[in-house]
């Protein structure tokens, strides 16, 4: 896996969302998507796929016991 580049994800998805990121802004931005990689990272290593089961199924207005 490559490690994570902010710079290059502010570049291909700040126009693909019609965001405006202005150059006295983009240190910023880029130093919060390199904490968020590293949150996401912290959850994905704390996933045990073992042990997920399937949510019940919610259907609006129906009570069930």
């Amino acid at each position: 896996m490559t490690a994570f580049d902010p710079d290059k994800h502010i570049d291909a998805l700040a126009p693909a969302l019609g965001l405006e990121i202005r150059p006295e802004w983009r240190a910023g931005v880029a130093g919060f998507l390199t904490v968020a990689a590293a949150m996401a990272d912290l959850v994905e290593a704390a996933v045990d796929d073992s042990m997920a089961e399937g949510a019940a199924v919610y259907r609006p207005g129906e009570v069930t016991k």
